[in-house]
C-alpha cells in the first residue's frame, strides 16, 4: 500500500510540473515602429501632447539584435535618428548606448521633449493599452505602436 501511495504521489508531482513558457525577450518586446503620443513630467504629472502645427511626428523603430541588445532609428519633426544602440535586461531597464542623430533646429516643444530625454532612458514598460512607456530621469515618453 505504501508503494502505491508513493508511486501515486510521485506521478502527481511529475505531472504537475510544467515548464513555463518564456516571454519575449525584453529587446524583442519593443521590436517595431512606434509614434510618440505624449510626454509626462515625472515630478508634476503634467502631460504634453504634440501641437497640431508640428509635422511630422516623432517616430522610432526598434530592432533587436540579441536577447538584450538592439538598434533604433527614426525621426523627429526636424531631425533624423540613424542606427543607434540600446540595451535592456529582464527587469525592463533600458539604456541608450549611443544616439546618432542630426541636430538641426527642432520645433519646440515636441522634438526637444524627445531628444532631451530619450538618451537618459532608465526603464520601460507597456501599459494596459499596449503603449510603450519609456521612463527617463525627468519624463515618461509614451509611444503608440504603428
Amino acid at each position: 500500500m505504501k508503494r502505491i501511495l508513493f508511486l501515486f504521489s510521485f506521478l502527481m508531482v511529475l505531472f504537475s510540473c510544467r515548464k513555463e513558457s518564456s516571454p519575449d525577450t525584453p529587446a524583442s518586446a519593443m521590436d517595431g515602429k512606434w509614434r510618440m503620443v505624449m510626454v509626462k513630467d515625472n515630478a508634476t504629472g503634467s502631460i504634453l501632447v504634440k501641437p497640431p502645427n508640428v509635422i511630422p511626428d516623432v517616430e522610432i523603430s526598434f530592432t533587436s539584435t540579441g536577447s538584450t541588445t538592439g538598434i533604433f532609428f527614426g525621426h523627429t519633426p526636424g531631425n533624423t535618428i540613424h542606427d543607434s544602440e540600446y540595451t535592456t535586461d529582464p527587469g525592463q531597464s533600458l539604456h541608450v548606448v549611443s544616439m546618432d542623430m542630426t541636430k538641426f533646429m527642432e520645433p519646440p516643444p515636441w522634438g526637444p521633449a524627445f531628444y532631451d530625454n530619450f538618451r537618459d532612458s532608465q526603464s520601460y514598460n507597456f501599459d494596459a493599452n499596449g503603449r510603450l512607456n519609456v521612463i527617463t530621469i525627468n519624463k515618461t515618453l509614451i509611444f503608440q505602436r504603428l
